[in-house]
Order: C-alpha cells, then structure tokens, then sequence
C-alpha cells in the first residue's frame, strides 16, 4: 500500500517544535509501516524533518493533488492535509491529540483520539496558549491497526 505521511503541523508564532497536535511516535509506526511491506511517502514543508526516504516539500496545490490521487491512503496530524484531502476525496488516518474530531474531522476519515480527557477546553483558542501532551496521542500500533481495518473495507 502507498501511504502519504503528513507528520507536522505549522510551527507555532513562538517558535516552539512542541505543537501539541506533532504525533510523538513516527519513527515506530514507520518501522511497523515498513515491516508491513509499505511504500512510505512523507509532504510537508522544508525545514521539517526528514523521517523516511522519499520526502517532497513544498508541492504546489496541483503537484500535491497528484501525489495524493497517487497514494492508496494517508496517516496525518490534525493539520492542513486531511482538509486538503477531503477536498479531493481521498480518506484516510488523522491522528488527534487535544483538537476534536468531532469539531475538525470528517466522517470518511479514521480519526484516532485516545482519549476525550486531553481535549484542550478552547477548541478555537491560540495553540500557543496549549500544553505538549506525549501521553495523549494513541500508540503506533493502535494506528496500524487502524490501517489493517482500513485496508480490509478498501479491498
């Protein structure tokens, strides 16, 4: 299976690498990807870092629109991705920490939350003013499960 990764979220205005949406565990899901027998492809920006092989940064709309048409599915943080790829209607794993899928997700999506307890209390408030919570993202071997779920409905 061909999987877009959209690991990172904009840098917030403080400078701070610790978003709070940035999924901690990308290097043990990429190996459980990997061993699974995965094609891993990671979009994002130039300045992030590079956590698999094939990295594009920077696509225009149209170049990011035939990568995704491309991809069998996607596993992102709740950022400008799973929004894009709704648009284009292609589905695939948003992986939540303290936004609300409820809020920001879209139904055709496997939107992972561990749990409602790490939900910021505003969910439109300034992400600088949220805590980093490593503990409130689901483990990577929830995500692949997920996958596996996924991939029996698509086939």
């Amino acid at each position: 299976m061909k999987i877009i990764i959209s690991p990172y979220s904009k840098t917030l205005r403080n400078g701070s690498k610790k978003h709070p949406k940035n999924f901690p565990y990308w290097s043990e899901l990429i190996t459980l990807l990997k061993n699974e027998g995965h094609d891993i492809l990671q979009v994002g920006v130039h300045g992030e870092e590079k956590l698999v092989e094939n990295c594009l940064f920077n696509l225009s709309f149209a170049e990011l629109k035939k990568v995704l048409q491309e991809a069998d599915t996607f596993i992102s943080v709740e950022n400008f991705f799973p929004h894009f790829a709704h648009h284009y209607g292609k589905s695939g794993i948003v992986l939540f920490s303290s936004s609300d899928p409820k809020i920001f997700g879209y139904p055709e999506n496997i939107n992972l939350l561990k749990s409602r307890r790490f939900l910021r209390p505003d969910q439109f408030g300034i992400w600088e003013s949220a805590k980093y919570a490593k503990e409130a993202f689901v483990s990577p071997n929830d995500v692949l499960v997920a996958l596996t779920a996924k991939e029996k409905v698509v086939s």
